[in-house]
C-alpha cells in the first residue's frame, strides 16, 4: 500500500478521534450495558432443568452421532 499524503493522514486521525468516544462517553456506555444486562438476567427465569433419563438419552444420542460422522468421515475416500 501506498504512504498517504499528510491530507489524507489528517483526514484519517479526525475520523478516528470521532469515532472514538472519549473516556466519560465510554464509562457511562459502559455503565448503562452493565445496568442493561443485570436486569435482563433478573428478569429472565431460569432455564428449564432435564431430568436424568432425558440427559442420558441426549448423550447416547450425542455419542452416536459422533460415532457416525468419525464412521463416515473413514469410508469416504474409499
Amino acid at each position: 500500500m501506498n504512504e498517504l499524503r499528510p491530507h489524507g493522514r489528517e483526514l484519517l486521525e479526525a475520523a478516528r478521534r470521532e469515532r472514538t468516544p472519549s473516556p466519560a462517553e465510554h464509562a457511562r456506555l459502559l455503565q448503562q450495558l452493565l445496568l442493561a444486562a443485570q436486569s435482563s438476567n433478573a428478569s429472565s427465569p431460569p432455564p428449564p432443568k432435564l431430568a436424568n433419563g432425558a440427559r442420558l438419552i441426549l448423550l447416547a444420542a450425542l455419542v452416536a452421532g459422533i460415532a457416525f460422522a468419525l464412521y463416515c468421515a473413514s469410508h469416504a475416500g474409499r
